[in-house]
């Protein structure tokens, strides 16, 4: 775990993991095992926060010049650890909103 420029460009802790992820999977749960034969339980590392590009420049010679930056995915995910969102959820300003926000009818579903 390390501090590093994430999704949002801000500086962020998160863990890097070897998990080809596509857009549309942030905020996916990350779980792991704490035995090599996947016989002991599950834990949650995270959620999915994005992923790292690789950038390459390219020159394309026809009839004009056409240059630009390709993009793809590096095939290595930025992961928010559990940690930081139970400190998050647990933030004493935040639990007072939800409480408000639940003890006003806010909450109740709309059927």
């Amino acid at each position: 775990m390390r501090t590093l420029e994430t999704t949002t460009g801000k500086p962020g802790t998160v863990y890097l993991a070897d998990v080809h992820i596509f857009g549309g999977n942030s905020g996916s749960p990350v779980m792991v095992t704490d035995s090599w034969l996947a016989m002991g339980g599950y834990h949650l590392l995270g959620v999915v926060s994005g992923y790292y590009y690789e950038d390459e420049d390219f020159n394309l010679e026809i009839a004009t010049t056409v240059k630009g930056i390709g993009r793809a995915n590096s095939g290595v995910a930025m992961i928010v650890p559990s940690d930081y969102l139970k400190a998050l959820l647990e933030d004493p300003l935040l639990k007072a909103a939800r409480e408000t926000y639940f003890t006003q009818g806010a909450g109740t579903a709309k059927r």
